[in-house]
């Protein structure tokens, strides 16, 4: 396994930064750092990218978003059906790409 630090994109194969979500060139964990967002795409099957432009497939690739965008976005696309779900990068970086669930679909 590895971890990517979504501050400097660095990537540490050590496995007790990727347990801990530990950046060493940031010197930070990052359940302490400011919370970073990304929007996954059901509809495209990717992550939004930066700047709401398109969409990637790697999550170190996604655009970063505070909270309030994150979830702005997701209201704004699911008017219809659910088609976006925002959740917080750490989330993601342990989970990766959510599932849409029975009751959304």
């Amino acid at each position: 396994m590895s971890f990517t630090c979504p501050f400097c994109e660095t990537t540490s194969h050590h496995p007790m930064d990727d347990r801990e979500l530990y950046c060493n060139r940031c010197r930070l964990f990052l359940e302490e750092a400011p919370a970073i967002w990304v929007v996954w795409s059901f509809e495209h099957g990717a992550w939004w990218g930066p700047g709401r432009w398109g969409y990637v497939a790697e999550l170190r690739e996604a655009g970063r978003f505070t909270q309030r965008e994150a979830e702005q976005i997701e209201r704004e696309a699911n008017v219809v059906a659910v088609n976006e779900r925002a959740l917080a990068w750490v989330e993601a970086q342990r989970h990766g790409s959510p599932v849409i669930s029975a009751r959304e679909s």
